[in-house]
């Protein structure tokens, strides 16, 4: 017998049980067994991974969308020298970012620091706070919008 662990080939004179291994000790049946959790072990992680990058995937089209609309809005009213809010943005990136929060929540994704797109299992607080986070801005976003259009319609 040949050891799975060491490989030690027993010889005739070894004095160990024939179940253990008379090198490293180890019991032969148990070394397979784990040999064997691991296996599925692994291949658990690697699906779990995969189910990951597909949640990643299905999510980074209107994160990236949201950056866009973020980025541009500034942009925008440096552009255009205009130095108020403005009505239309406000609105139309409120609701971009209600939208992330529901795919937030449908995916299980959020973003972490240095915008790495993260699943809510590692970091189930940090997930909340960027929940609460985007949700508070957006309302915000919202209100600011519908505020400026009555004030510029009354």
């Amino acid at each position: 017998m040949i050891c799975p662990k060491c490989e030690y080939q027993r010889n005739s004179y070894d004095r160990s049980p024939e179940w253990q291994c008379p090198s490293c000790g180890v019991v032969y049946q148990k070394y397979e067994s784990i040999k064997e959790e691991m296996i599925v072990q692994r291949e658990r992680w690697k699906q779990e991974d995969q189910d990951v990058e597909q949640r990643i995937a299905s999510f980074r089209p209107f994160a990236n969308l949201c950056f866009i609309l973020c980025f541009s809005y500034p942009i925008y009213f440096l552009l255009a020298s205009k130095s108020s809010l403005g009505v239309i943005w406000p609105i139309i990136l409120g609701v971009s970012l209600i939208f992330l929060c529901k795919n937030m929540i449908a995916t299980g994704i959020f973003l972490r620091r240095g915008f790495v797109f993260t699943p809510r299992e590692k970091y189930p607080t940090y997930f909340k706070i960027e929940l609460i986070a985007v949700v508070s801005g957006g309302l915000w976003l919202l209100y600011a919008g519908f505020s400026n259009f009555f004030r510029a319609t009354w």
